[in-house]
């Protein structure tokens, strides 16, 4: 029988390895295709959570200096809270796109 010299087995190993990692990266562009824009939504993300949690802690503190609404503080608490996370994502996108420009 005939035995692969050691280079040729290692040339045949680098094919079959790379071959498959190459299937194995078109595959995951597939499924996660590669975006330039994934880091600004990244950045967006991260100042969604702070400005969310500031507008929606602002929103509470005003239902609870209202009496009107303080009267009715743990129905309305909620609403002030889902009303200030929803307000900070169109303006964390915007905050988001300030610093990406900036940044170019």
């Amino acid at each position: 029988m005939d035995q692969p010299v050691p280079d040729e087995a290692a040339n045949i190993m680098e094919a079959i390895c790379c071959g498959s990692m190459r299937v194995i990266e078109m595959r995951r562009e597939c499924v996660y295709p590669k975006s330039e824009n994934t880091p600004m939504f990244k950045i967006s993300l991260l100042v969604w959570m702070i400005l969310g949690t500031a507008l929606a802690g602002s929103a509470v503190i005003s239902v609870l200096a209202v009496p009107s609404l303080a009267a009715e503080a743990m129905k309305n608490i909620p609403f002030a809270v889902l009303i200030g996370f929803v307000a900070a994502m169109p303006l964390s996108y915007l905050v988001a796109r300030k610093l990406g420009a900036s940044a170019r």
